[in-house]
């Protein structure tokens, strides 16, 4: 798929990401099941899971009003919301509207913006922060720890690193010396060292769990790892990839596993050069305690549909710094855990159907272990499944004049799928899709494509479909319905995130392509793949049904 995000891990991580099904009956990833380091999660009540949903309804109203008019409300009951939730809500603060949408969207996960009272509900309550994701904690020691709040906007981020000219990037051969103690001051023998650590609960192809060394270009010929004296010696080309401009900053994981001991640090390319005697730089690592940190991940605004993915990520980061990418825990059961010494970080956790939800974390020497119950937000086209399809308005021309509602259409079956000329897996589709055109629309299926609004006119995305009808359909123009959408950029409701249309922004659309099933009472069934054969079995037999 074409995405507006890169995801990538690595491919073997990505792969299996993408290939892992569970089936789930519920919004509700929280179980009886043991984590990894033994405590249980609690499974989420029927009426912890209703109040949630009203928390989370307000987050995204409160996000609509606040593009509207500027500020966010200052009482809920400005948000003409049907049954408001009972909580108390505090203004998120002034705007970040300078800094880029990630960035944004990651302070804003610092936000409480409405919190129910513990006094009221003493097993547990919601959090709902300014960014749209909702958390759920059981104690007052859990919700004093989600309120705490970074500093300025300064001491969340620190100072930028100063770009290193090019001239004084190292030697690719270059090396460090790093001297591993404890916090008494003692050598630590035994230590790894690499720049990013990962876990799984499913099978992957290096296993469960791993650490590399491997930012740069080379790999090492063994995990680094501290010998008895604390003394450990790493190479540039590890870090740092010799053939391009050197990096501001660079992640550098320590690890004592044993020992529980760990220390989290950016490496500065310029830590590689020579002292002036001409002796190896060396730096100090101070490790410390590592706190562990486990969690899960529900989606409580939309049920996971039988044979959906579970299939969740969760990246941490030191800071708000994407360059520094510590860790990655990868679930099919919608969790997470990993070791973190004290230090601010920040959470990233998305899953299929689900946009991102972040998460600020601050970890001092005396925390406890810490668990979080974080809730995905189903993404606008998720939260559409067994509603009303949104009417095909905006769209601004038709190919070859056929123009259609899905008013018009009532009665068939309908594919709406969301392309663009420029993305090669759209193009790929369209063979399939033609197919089932060719098999199945004189027997109750129509198929509506909408090319985003970045095409000026029909005469514009002919030119653009010559080559692709060369490669795609052997000469042949496309057989069934074609629109342009139109309106130009456009917010999907409820959601800081744009989208180049106005039938792109009804449906929510962020990758390409995004093909849409609705069934012919007009009721979205969610997102198909035109490529799979489970969507022709499923289609010949509704069709076969409704034609007896």
């Amino acid at each position: 798929m074409c995405h507006r995000r890169t995801l990538g891990l690595g491919i073997f991580i990505a792969a299996a990401f993408l290939t892992c099904r569970l089936t789930a009956e519920d919004g509700a990833a929280t179980s009886s099941t043991p984590s990894p380091n033994g405590a249980k999660a609690v499974a989420l009540t029927a009426n912890q899971i209703a109040r949630g949903r009203a928390i989370q309804q307000a987050l995204t109203a409160g996000i609509d009003y606040a593009r509207e008019h500027g500020a966010w409300p200052k009482d809920l009951s400005e948000l003409k919301i049907e049954h408001p939730p009972v909580v108390q809500y505090s203004d998120p603060g002034p705007k970040l509207e300078h800094l880029e949408r990630n960035l944004r969207g990651r302070l804003k996960a610092v936000k409480p913006v409405c919190i129910e009272s513990l006094k009221q509900y003493p097993e547990g309550v919601w959090i709902g922060y300014a960014d749209g994701h909702v958390e759920f904690v059981r104690d007052a020691a859990a919700l004093k720890a989600a309120q705490l709040q970074p500093g300025p906007e300064s001491d969340l981020l620190g100072k930028p690193p100063l770009p290193i000219p090019a001239d004084k990037k190292p030697a690719p051969e270059a090396r460090l010396v790093l001297n591993v103690i404890d916090e008494q001051g003692k050598p630590v023998a035994g230590a790894q060292v690499g720049h990013f650590m990962w876990n799984a609960d499913y099978d992957l192809p290096n296993g469960r769990e791993g650490f590399t060394t491997l930012a740069g270009n080379k790999v090492p010929a063994v995990q680094p790892t501290s010998d008895k004296n604390g003394r450990v010696e790493i190479q540039y080309a590890w870090f740092f990839d010799t053939d391009e401009p050197p990096d501001t900053v660079a992640p550098l994981v320590v690890y004592q596993k044993d020992r529980e001991l760990m220390a989290v640090v950016s490496l500065d390319p310029l830590s590689f050069e020579r002292a002036p005697d001409g002796k190896i730089s060396s730096m100090e690592i101070d490790l410390h305690r590592a706190i562990p940190v486990q969690g899960t991940l529900s989606r409580i605004a939309a049920p996971l549909a039988a044979g959906e993915s579970t299939s969740t990520r969760v990246h941490v980061y030191l800071n708000c710094n994407t360059q520094l990418r510590l860790m990655t825990s990868l679930s099919e059961s919608r969790r997470f855990h990993f070791p973190l010494p004290p230090g601010d970080y920040f959470l990233d956790c998305y899953g299929a159907n689900s946009d991102i939800t972040f998460r600020y974390l601050k970890i001092s020497a005396d925390s406890p272990p810490v668990n979080l119950e974080l809730d995905l937000p189903a993404d606008r086209l998720t939260s559409l499944v067994g509603k009303p399809a949104p009417e095909l308005r905006g769209l601004k021309a038709w190919k070859d004049g056929k123009a259609t509602t899905l008013a018009d259409l009532r009665g068939k079956w309908v594919l709406v799928d969301f392309w663009g000329f420029w993305c090669n897996p759209c193009i790929a589709a369209m063979p399939e899709l033609m197919k089932l055109h060719d098999d199945l629309a004189d027997k109750g299926l129509a198929i509506v494509a909408v090319h985003d609004d970045s095409v000026e006119s029909i005469n514009d995305l002919n030119d653009f479909l010559k080559p692709i009808k060369r490669q795609a359909g052997n000469g042949r123009d496309l057989p069934f319905f074609v629109a342009i959408d139109g309106g130009g950029e456009l917010p999907i409701s409820g959601t800081e995130r744009s989208v180049k249309g106005a039938a792109h922004a009804a449906y929510g659309v962020q990758h390409w392509p995004t093909t849409v099933l609705i069934d012919p009472s007009g009721i979205v069934l969610g997102e198909r793949d035109a490529h799979s054969p489970e969507l022709r079995r499923f289609l010949e037999e509704q069709l076969k049904a409704n034609n007896r």
